[in-house]
């Protein structure tokens, strides 16, 4: 899933935090492989660089661990101020669905490492920037 900048999946989140209640289509206990959109810029200029090198090989563009969706809404509540979060039925499989994937060929062959902070980590400065982009 991916993070960062204003095209994300997470701006109807983000909205939502801002309309006071977090709400968001998943299941509780769920975990995300997230990847901030920086370092998957990043992990494809690496991938075009040594395109004639890797054939037909696929890279997984994520971070080093996954998040727990329960704490990216309790994080983003506390960010945000919201009065909590709730979950609601998930109209796709993605959002429902745990993701658990590793980076491990990527970072080997490309030498690509994500930069950015995680979703958790960093929702203050991210939640800030959507805030200031969008009100």
């Amino acid at each position: 899933m991916l993070y960062g900048r204003g095209g994300s999946l997470l701006a109807s989140l983000f909205q939502s935090a801002a309309d006071g209640l977090v709400s968001w289509p998943a299941t509780p206990g769920g975990r995300y492989a997230l990847i901030h959109s920086d370092d998957l810029a990043e992990m494809y200029v690496l991938t075009c660089e040594k395109a004639a090198l890797m054939g037909g090989v696929t890279f997984n563009a994520v971070n080093e661990y996954s998040e727990s969706v329960d704490d990216i809404l309790s994080a983003l509540v506390k960010v945000s101020g919201a009065k909590g979060y709730e979950y609601r039925e998930p109209a796709n499989f993605a959002l429902g669905a745990t993701s658990l994937i590793c980076p491990y060929l990527t970072r080997t062959l490309l030498g690509w490492q994500p930069r950015k902070p995680g979703l958790v980590d960093g929702l203050p400065i991210y939640y800030a920037a959507w805030k200031t982009l969008n009100h």
